[in-house]
């Protein structure tokens, strides 16, 4: 039976024709093509149906198409199709009854893993501000650049924030982990065996990059069976940075090269699909941002179109402070850190605001 995806129940196809935009653009690092020939070659003949929401009654298809052995030239857009195809999820549980042509677990799980290392950028207007745990606020009507940005997610034990996990007997691998790993961390990934020989042995640099934590289990004390990578971790946020920066810059050079940004970069990934590590995450994130940005602005083009960089509801510690300043100072840009909801307008005069988002990789784009 073929796969199958759902469109949100507020889509139809005919809001796809006619809302649809050329300028909304899939970016990624150039080797996420390896990767999908990987997915490729285990999907290859593999066909899925798309269908609007499941609560309509029509069960035709509005759409088919079937992965080739070259994932139909290595298409980011059949990428975003085959992972984000449930119309609502909130838990990280992949509905595997849309997936009953594919058996393997392992490839479903690296469908998500690849997904998540691509972003989805466009550009349009709006009036309004807030609405999460706050009113809705009118504004004077403003263009907006929207950067669509999931972040590693912990809910499950198989969600992609295993990747930067040593866990013990790890019982959820994809067939991209250490692909992936390799080219967003720049290293092989290390066993929960050596990272626990080093610790007891009390090497210094493992114990300042490796925490302990019982993980997805209820293990205490002596137990813990997991190490978070920490420094893994902010490569992947510090490559989100690099990416999202670049491809906002990418969109305002081509479609309105006058624009100059407020860049806001959203505190993902830390609340709701943080599960149990929120902690954690809420005390490194600032670290991987910072990386970003430091290696983003050595870009000529970036320094001309981004102008101010806000994190709401970031905490700045002073360590990071001194970074921030020394940032700001090389390249003549803001840093604004408060509380303002992502799509209140820039307080700098004449900039316009480019914001992530806080993307979902099982759901249809704009979730």
């Amino acid at each position: 039976m073929p796969c199958r995806i759902y469109l949100r129940s507020d889509q139809s196809v005919l809001h796809r024709q006619q809302f649809s935009s050329n300028r909304v653009t899939i970016f990624a690092p150039g080797w996420v093509k390896e990767g999908l020939k990987t997915l490729g070659q285990h999907l290859n003949g593999v066909k899925f149906d798309v269908y609007e929401s499941q609560r309509g009654s029509k069960n035709v298809p509005e759409e088919s198409f079937t992965i080739t052995e070259d994932f139909n030239e290595q298409s980011l857009t059949i990428l975003q199709k085959i992972a984000r195809n449930e119309e609502h999820n909130v838990t990280g549980v992949i509905n595997l009854s849309l997936y009953e042509d594919i058996k393997d677990r392992k490839i479903l799980y690296s469908i998500r893993d690849l997904v998540r290392q691509c972003i989805v950028v466009g550009d349009d207007t709006y009036s309004k501000c807030g609405g999460y745990n706050c009113a809705i606020e009118s504004q004077k009507k403003s263009r907006v650049y929207i950067c669509d940005l999931a972040a590693l997610q912990f809910q499950q034990p198989y969600n992609t924030g295993r990747l930067v996990l040593v866990q013990k007997n790890e019982p959820h691998k994809g067939i991209l982990d250490e692909f992936i790993y390799e080219n967003v961390v720049g290293e092989q990934r290390q066993t929960f065996e050596e990272v626990l020989d080093k610790w007891e042995h009390g090497d210094v640099a493992t114990r300042k990059r490796y925490l302990r934590h019982d993980g997805f289990g209820l293990a205490t004390g002596n137990n813990m069976s997991c190490f978070i990578d920490t420094q893994a971790y902010c490569s992947f946020v510090k490559m989100d940075v690099i990416l999202s920066g670049t491809a906002i810059t990418k969109m305002v050079t081509t479609h309105h090269p006058k624009d100059k940004i407020n860049f806001k970069f959203l505190k993902y990934g830390t609340g709701f699909f943080a599960g149990r590590f929120a902690y954690e995450l809420d005390r490194l994130i600032l670290f991987g941002v910072l990386d970003g940005l430091e290696q983003l602005f050595m870009k000529t083009d970036v320094q001309n179109v981004i102008k101010c960089v806000e994190l709401p509801f970031y905490k700045c510690d002073p360590k990071n402070a001194k970074r921030i300043e020394v940032l700001t100072s090389k390249y003549g840009i803001q840093v604004v850190f408060g509380n303002n909801d992502a799509l209140k307008k820039s307080t700098i005069l004449n900039l316009i605001v480019a914001t992530t988002n806080c993307g979902d990789n099982h759901a249809v784009c704009g979730e």
